[in-house]
């Protein structure tokens, strides 16, 4: 399933960067890949200003660039201050002629407004800029937030969203999880835990945060049982289609993965041959493509920012309510879990938004986790993974 967005404009593509990225960038180098005319990889650093650190940005960005298969890319600069970031922008479009991408647009966003950098070899655009139009003017955006897609104010502001909850449901998990003890054996409760987990991740109801919240039981064996790698890897997997089969895991696991976890997400044919249904699961239908509204104002800036006009059809992912509610409830649980077991949520949490290609927030995760145990070994695999921009099987993703 996916969300095309016809972009005809390149400011409203300006605008659906943070709804990329699920964050505001400030002081940035956005670097948004095209292969042909759809999105691929988007990546943002930090602005860079010594020139042998903008040639190093220059030349990591056109690698990753050019691992994804892209062939196009749009250069968005973000300025405190005019000027600042002209030669990172110069060394990044130098490396892109170099390797023969087709830079499709270069703007730089300072002070609510849009500037068109005559790097990309347009003279027609407006020397004083384009300011930036509010959200619900811009048909580009109206998908995401009709999905309830929301980007935080900026990059730190994230934290929050894993940040350990210091109210009394933590305190009944850290006692919960500390009689279950760090030590003890966790086979033989895989049967009650894989329940505990099925009905953790069926997120056909989209009012489980207005209902019942898990017990602090049902909690602490959750994240208890990520102990056993197993099971982890398995819950990862039904998680991230794709990336592991079922016949990976031993037949006992399998049974309890396809008795408890909810059907529809992962492995259709070892439900079909256990009498299940794989229409369960609650996937939502796709948002109809975005087309450009009329009226004054938009026709105003689509004519003096756009000449001539280049389509980006942007496909923002296979990415569901279905796959925002379980990185919801992952959050949620990260936010619940007493340290000992933290870095197991965390890196599983950060296998679900690289696989769905939020970086920012797979970043995000990975920091707390190895912050908490730096030799953690999945964290230590997924950051690999992003550093060098190795996805999962999944056709989008943002390094942030």
């Amino acid at each position: 399933m996916t969300t095309t967005i016809r972009i005809t404009d390149p400011v409203d593509l300006v605008k659906v960067v943070p709804y990329q990225l699920g964050y505001h960038p400030e002081r940035s180098l956005v670097l948004i890949g095209l292969r042909r005319k759809q999105i691929g990889l988007v990546q943002r650093l930090d602005l860079p200003t010594l020139p042998r650190d903008c040639e190093a940005a220059a030349d990591l960005m056109a690698g990753h660039l050019r691992k994804d298969g892209c062939t196009g890319a749009v250069l968005v600069l973000y300025e405190d201050t005019e000027g600042e970031g002209a030669v990172a922008a110069a060394a990044l479009v130098a490396r892109l002629q170099v390797g023969r991408f087709d830079l499709v647009e270069h703007v730089v966003v300072r002070d609510g407004h849009v500037y068109f950098g005559a790097l990309a070899g347009r003279a027609d655009r407006p020397v004083s800029g384009v300011l930036l139009p509010p959200d619900d003017q811009v048909p580009a955006v109206a998908d995401y937030v009709a999905h309830g897609r929301r980007p935080a104010p900026s990059r730190g502001s994230l934290d929050e969203r894993l940040a350990p909850e210091d109210d009394a449901l933590s305190e009944r998990v850290r006692l919960a999880a500390a009689r279950l003890g760090v030590l003890r054996p966790v086979l033989g409760s895989r049967p009650k835990a894989m329940a505990d987990w099925g009905a953790f991740l069926d997120v056909g109801d989209d009012a489980w945060f207005a209902g019942t919240l898990p017990s602090a039981a049902a909690t602490a064996r959750m994240c208890h049982s990520l102990r056993d790698l197993h099971l982890r890897d398995l819950v990862t997997a039904w998680l991230c289609p794709g990336t592991l089969e079922l016949t990976a895991f031993d037949e006992d696991l399998r049974a309890l993965a396809v008795e408890h976890l909810p059907a529809g997400r992962a492995w259709p044919e070892a439900y079909a041959a256990a009498g299940h249904s794989p229409a369960a699961g609650g996937v939502a239908d796709d948002a109809p493509a975005a087309r450009p509204r009329g009226g004054a104002g938009s026709r105003r800036r689509r004519a003096a920012s756009s000449k001539p006009r280049r389509v980006v059809t942007a496909v923002a992912g296979p990415r569901t309510d279905e796959d925002d509610r379980l990185v919801e409830r992952l959050c949620w649980l990260a936010r619940h879990t007493p340290e000992v077991h933290a870095s197991a949520v965390l890196s599983v949490l950060a296998s679900v938004t690289w696989h769905l290609g939020d970086g920012t927030l797979t970043r995000v995760a990975l920091d707390r986790a190895l912050a908490l145990d730096p030799g953690y070994r999945l964290a230590l695999l997924i950051e690999r993974m992003v550093e060098l921009a190795i996805r999962p099987g999944r056709a989008l993703s943002s390094t942030g």
